[in-house]
């Protein structure tokens, strides 16, 4: 079950529902709307999800990073739209996916397998990390690891599986990173904007945006309609899985004028990083983001030569509100449908993306704005899927088993994620780029290693904490200096126990970011592992040797500082005395005895046993041979064992010695 989410209350979601969904126009494109349908009878949705399989609705956005306005992530100022149906506020125009978000778990640190379309789409639609599929790279579907991947006879798509359970597949637009018709029951429009993705345009920038004319269909308008016909007219007795691929906010940011009006130029803020934001970063990633382009300028250069750093930001948000319209289309006809109360939706994007942050635009980059994305599932009743904020790393990896998840289809062995709506399985989240590897923790941390190919210590390495730092504009690492971590990540040794040649030591962690290995110090020499939680055992000491003890913390960038030492000298009980004998005087026995090893603590005294059960401890007390044991009856048989005592405990008993005091 999810244990990190804030519940919202079901009226409220309602009351947000009623108010700005109800039906939405806006100048010359379609702002439609989410209705009531959406929420209504969650009683009802929980039936039908008992008795029949639900369909699943598969929504993806191209290139759209967490700059909707549930997410709150872009810093423009809050504007108010005046619609048909009210007022509506935000940063973002997005009201669709607000009030599919307000019905939904939200998922609020979702990253991509792989910031590029290819790699994080193979992940997503094959269920495969990229350390499987190899998509790691700038690929454009001509590479050998894509066609390696979609020519395996042996491997199965999503959509494939669900056909082999029963469930009609459907799509339109991009959902593949290529057009794959015969993965799917039917195969809707795959249109594509008319662009060349070379040609640097008026600006020597290769973005040029522009105004989508009215006269034409958009592309995205084409996967709209499709998408939404083909909800109206569903009537097979199968569940249908549908999916449909919106291209915008991918370039070329082709929008319609009403899009671009939602954004006044004059409340566009563009991002500017911080002069020195490169300067704590390795050398590999800072050199793709400065490389210069056929111009000699990177690419944030040139955008910034060119004065287009707010015109894009404008074209950018334009390109989300555009698909934003589009979604609502699409949830608008479910909404009106017979299936409204019968469906979940997924809505996620592929992957982030930059502009300016980080002194880089585009995606390609293991830095949060690339990697991080959107993700939503609405699945009204289902208790793993609750109305809440989720601030758990999850990855897009996971799609595919949590669709077949909420599909109630078996989990399928090719698919090598967990299920979203099992929050025990959400470990550590990787994002692969190039020869590295980005590392997410679920405690809120960062490790990137930009090449895994070569064991070069902290110089090629990156670690943020993005709790306090989501810009990732401090790297821990920056000194270069693999001991250099704070002092409050030191573990502190709370106890330390001896035993026989041994010490037991217990501590209170340390607070580093994911600790991997506690590793201690026996008078200053190398350290060892003591394991990644405590107690620990240290063995092999020598009893009655004192040893100094210290403890660091090591997680995969650092070592802690050493925490303060503990001094111990291991001990046990002694070993029983032997070699005993007897001899006997009037009314008591004289003991001569062999002493055992005392075990590293000085033998304190004797106690002695007359019937193998109850000792006495000798007083006064006696720690050698001999000792007398007196009070006894002449002429009685006794059958006399010992125990040593020593400052830890009480020794085993000694073999019986026989004695009986003279006399009638």
């Amino acid at each position: 079950m999810l244990t990190h989410w804030i519940q919202i209350p079901y009226l409220e979601v309602k009351e947000k529902i009623i108010a700005i969904f109800m039906s939405r126009t806006f100048a010359a494109g379609s702002m439609s709307a989410l209705t009531l349908c959406m929420c209504m009878g969650v009683s009802q949705a929980v039936n039908a999800q008992e008795t029949a399989p639900r369909n699943i609705l598969f929504i993806a956005v191209d290139d759209l990073r967490n700059w909707v306005n549930t997410s709150g992530d872009y810093t423009g100022p809050v504007q108010t739209w005046t619609t048909d149906a009210g007022d509506y506020q935000g940063r973002t125009h997005t009201p669709n996916i607000d009030a599919l978000a307000a019905v939904s778990t939200r998922y609020l640190n979702a990253y991509a397998a792989v910031p590029q379309c290819v790699g994080s789409r193979a992940s997503v639609m094959m269920g495969l990390s990229p350390a499987t599929h190899s998509i790691t790279h700038a690929s454009f579907n001509l590479d050998s690891e894509f066609f390696t991947l979609y020519n395996d006879e042996t491997l199965k798509s999503l959509p494939e599986v669900m056909s082999d359970n029963g469930y009609y597949t459907a799509s339109s637009g991009k959902l593949f990173s290529a057009h794959f018709p015969s993965r799917w029951n039917e195969a809707g429009p795959y249109p594509r904007f008319n662009f060349i993705p070379f040609d640097p345009g008026p600006d020597n920038t290769f973005f040029n945006p522009s105004v989508f004319p009215d006269t034409q269909e958009h592309p995205d308008q084409t996967v709209a309609n499709w998408a939404a016909g083909f909800i109206a007219t569903y009537d097979q007795a199968a569940p249908f899985f549908l999916a449909a691929g919106f291209n915008l906010p991918h370039i070329p940011w082709h929008a319609p004028q009403w899009a671009y009006d939602l954004y006044p130029p004059e409340k566009i803020v563009a991002f500017t990083p911080p002069t020195d934001d490169l300067d704590d970063e390795p050398n590999i990633p800072v050199a793709r983001a400065t490389a210069p382009g056929p111009f000699g300028l990177s690419q944030y250069e040139s955008v910034e030569a060119a004065g287009k750093s707010a015109d894009y930001t404008r074209a950018y948000l334009a390109s989300i509100s555009h698909s934003d319209a589009m979604v609502g289309e699409v949830l608008k006809a479910l909404a009106a449908s017979p299936h409204a109360n019968t469906t979940d939706i997924i809505l996620w994007s592929d992957h982030g993306y930059h502009l300016g942050e980080k002194f880089y635009w585009r995606k390609l980059t293991l830095w949060e704005q690339s990697a991080r994305t959107p993700l939503l599932i609405s699945s009204p009743g289902n208790p793993n899927y609750p109305i809440a904020d989720i601030t758990s790393a999850v990855s897009l990896l996971d799609l595919a088993p949590t669709v077949l998840d909420l599909a109630g289809i078996p989990p399928f062995p090719q698919f090598e994620g967990v299920i979203l709506g099992d929050a025990a399985d959400h470990g550590p989240v990787q994002i692969f780029w190039r020869d590295g590897v980005a590392t997410v923790h679920q405690d809120g941390t960062k490790f990137i290693d930009y090449d895994l190919t070569q064991d070069v210590g902290v110089i090629d390495q990156a670690h943020y904490n993005l709790i306090t730092d989501p810009g990732e504009q401090i790297n821990l690492l920056a000194n270069g200096n693999p001991v250099d971590c704070p002092a409050l990540w030191s573990p502190t040794i709370v106890s330390a126990t001896t035993g026989n040649g041994q010490a037991t030591i217990a501590f209170t962690e340390g607070t580093g970011p994911h600790i991997t290995d506690y590793q201690y110090s026996l008078d200053g020499g190398g350290y060892i592992s003591a394991g990644t939680s405590s107690p620990f055992t240290v063995a092999d000491l020598t009893n009655g040797t004192a040893y100094s003890i210290t403890l660091t913390a090591m997680n995969d960038v650092c070592d802690s500082v050493a925490s303060s030492a503990v001094s111990v000298t291991p001990a046990a009980v002694p070993a029983a005395p032997t070699s005993l004998s007897a001899a006997a005087g009037d009314q008591h026995t004289v003991i001569t005895f062999a002493a055992g090893a005392d075990h590293g603590s000085s033998i304190t005294n004797y106690q002695y046993s007359l019937d193998g059960v109850v000792y006495i401890p000798l007083s006064p007390a006696a720690a050698s041979s001999p000792i007398t044991i007196g009070d006894l009856t002449n002429g009685t048989f006794y059958a006399i064992t010992l125990q040593a005592m020593n400052g830890v405990g009480t020794s085993g008993p000694s073999a019986a010695v026989y004695t009986i005091p003279p006399g009638c």
